[in-house]
């Protein structure tokens, strides 16, 4: 009976002190940075106290072509050794000894749950090893990501529910003016859009959200820290958090110089490179047009530059291109912002007026030559002279028709400035 208790009590000694190895490798393992060398030099420090007998117990870990050992550490006869593995492949190994011989128990010197506990040592230091080792690679990873993310030319952000930027990167912040990304977290991305565009991209992100798929790129305008406006082009995406929606992301990409390309494209195919007035094929476009709606009556005027080939006759074309722009100028401070006008030729021009019936017409061309002698007056520039002629069209017909008629009465005042 006193044999089976004090075996009992053994046991039970042998079992307490597994525990408190286990309790305070956690703790290590658990400790703010704990790196493996710090992780490795506990395991072997917290085994003497461990074994049956403290004083005369050493210890050697080897992995990874690395030792740690405990200060007392020295071959010995009486030893138990136990592998380490990480998906079934050794990495190293533990060994415990004691310096002194001791009687025998089941393992020569050693009790079963201390080969028990070596092996579950074993068993716990390649799970931290593996764990740490995955750990290093997704923090390394993370880095590089991060890295690589802040180095790309085009803007990254993600977005929480109400469009409030928690990550951009820094190719974002210089899209938007700024220098660092810090800047702009914390704030909403509405806040950069003019007024007029944030219900539109308020409304084509809802449509992305309630589906939870991509959306088309969107195109829009943005204003800059500095008050200046750049045009971007966004392609966004929900953003899923543990399978919920909690925001969305995308990928910003400054589209400005493209945009300012495509608006002086279009302004080119539509206006006179010289003058700033529309050129000729959207003036027979908006003709096209307007005899098609209803906004008649509608009236042309045609209007010629009579001294353009003195002028080019006794001086430069450089002094001719002026004389024209000055016509412009004339011409467009002559008409309302919604007329049409256009140089058609090399002095030619016309102007559609919607809706200005005979009347409204002729007192158009009497201003045109009250402003032109405002003009005129000015003696260091050469003279303006102009023969105009217009024509109204009372209900719908084809306009080139009366476009024609408009030059035949331009035609009759040239003759008359000539005789002048």
């Amino acid at each position: 009976m006193e044999d089976t208790l004090h075996e009992s009590d053994s046991e039970l000694s042998e079992r307490v002190k597994g525990l408190n190895y286990f309790y305070n490798f956690s703790k290590l393992v658990a400790s703010e940075n704990a790196s493996l060398r710090k992780i490795y030099q506990g395991v072997v420090d917290l085994i003497p106290p461990a074994w049956q007998y403290p004083e005369i117990t050493c210890a050697k870990l080897v992995i990874n072509d690395r030792e740690f050992s405990t200060k007392n550490f020295k071959e010995s006869k009486w030893q138990q050794k136990g592998d380490i593995t990480i998906n079934s492949t050794k990495v190293g190994f533990l060994i415990v000894g004691y310096l002194l011989e001791k009687p025998e128990a089941n393992e020569g010197p050693f009790l079963n749950e201390e080969r028990y506990l070596l092996n579950s040592i074993c068993e716990r230091v390649g799970q931290v090893t593996e764990h740490k080792q995955k750990e290093t690679m997704l923090q390394e990873s993370d880095v590089k990501y991060r890295t690589m993310v802040d180095e790309v030319n085009d803007g990254i952000y993600i977005c929480d529910l109400n469009s409030t930027f928690i990550y951009a990167n820094r190719a974002l912040a210089c899209i938007l003016g700024f220098e660092r990304p810090a800047a702009i977290i914390g704030r909403r991305f509405l806040e950069f859009l003019p007024p007029d565009k944030g219900n539109v991209l308020t409304e084509q992100y809802r449509i992305t959200m309630s589906a939870g798929i991509n959306s088309a790129l969107i195109t829009t305008e943005v204003i800059k820290q500095d008050g200046t406006s750049a045009f971007i082009e966004i392609n966004p995406a929900t953003f899923i958090t543990d399978g919920k929606l909690t925001g969305s992301q995308g990928v910003v990409r400054d589209i400005t110089e493209r945009k300012q390309a495509e608006i002086k494209f279009k302004y080119l195919s539509t206006h006179d490179s010289l003058t700033g007035l529309y050129n000729r094929a959207f003036f027979d476009a908006e003709m096209k047009r307007l005899e098609r709606g209803r906004q008649f009556p509608i009236c042309i005027v045609r209007v010629d530059v009579d001294n353009l080939k003195n002028v080019n006759d006794g001086e430069s074309h450089q002094a001719e291109d002026k004389l024209l722009q000055r016509a412009a100028q004339m011409l467009f401070k002559s008409f309302r912002g919604d007329d049409i006008i256009a140089r058609i030729g090399e002095d030619e021009f016309a102007v559609l007026l919607p809706n200005v019936d005979e009347n409204t017409a002729d007192e158009t061309t009497e201003r045109i030559q009250v402003i032109l002698q405002e003009y005129n007056s000015n003696e260091s520039e050469p003279t303006i002279r102009l023969s105009i002629g217009a024509s109204t069209a009372i209900k719908r017909v084809g306009l080139n028709s009366v476009l024609k008629q408009a030059e035949e009465f331009m035609r009759l005042e040239k003759k008359k400035n000539k005789t002048k």
